[in-house]
C-alpha cells in the first residue's frame, strides 16, 4: 500500500483526488497549504508520493517543492504539481517535476499515478546478484 500526501487548497479538488487515490488503493494524507504539509511528514513520515497544487496561499507549490528537493531523507519522494496557471508562470529550482493542467482527466490522473508510483517500486526493488 501506498502512502500519498494531497495538498490543495480546494476542498473539492482536494476531496476528489482524496477518493481517487483511495479508490487504487492509497492511504492519503490531505493538507489545505505547504506547510500543513510538513506537519504531515512529522506525524505520518515520509510519503511515497506527494500530490500539490501549485498556487496556494502560505507555502505554494513551488515552496513545498523546493523544501523536498533540499531535505536529504525527502529528496527523492516523487512530486506531481496540479495547477491552473500557464506553463510558462511556473518556476521551479532545478528539474521539473510532472506537471497536471486543470482542468484535468481522471484517467489520465490515475495513469499518471500508477507510472510514478510504478518507477518508485522497481527503484526500491534489489534484484539479487
Amino acid at each position: 500500500m501506498c502512502m500519498v500526501y494531497v495538498v490543495d487548497d480546494e476542498q473539492p479538488i482536494l476531496e476528489l483526488i482524496t477518493d481517487v487515490l483511495e479508490e487504487m488503493g492509497c492511504t492519503v494524507y490531505a493538507a489545505k497549504t505547504g506547510i500543513d504539509a510538513l506537519t504531515l511528514v512529522d506525524e505520518y513520515g515520509r510519503p511515497d508520493l506527494v500530490i500539490t497544487d501549485f498556487m496556494m496561499p502560505f507555502m505554494d507549490g513551488c515552496e513545498l517543492y523546493a523544501f523536498f528537493r533540499h531535505e536529504a531523507e525527502l529528496a527523492d519522494v516523487p512530486i506531481i504539481v496540479m495547477t491552473a496557471a500557464t506553463e510558462r508562470s511556473l518556476r521551479f529550482d532545478g528539474p521539473w517535476p510532472p506537471v497536471i493542467f486543470k482542468p484535468f482527466d481522471i484517467a489520465m490522473f490515475e495513469e499518471l499515478v500508477g507510472d510514478v508510483l510504478g518507477e518508485k517500486r522497481s527503484q526500491n526493488t534489489t534484484h539479487p546478484a
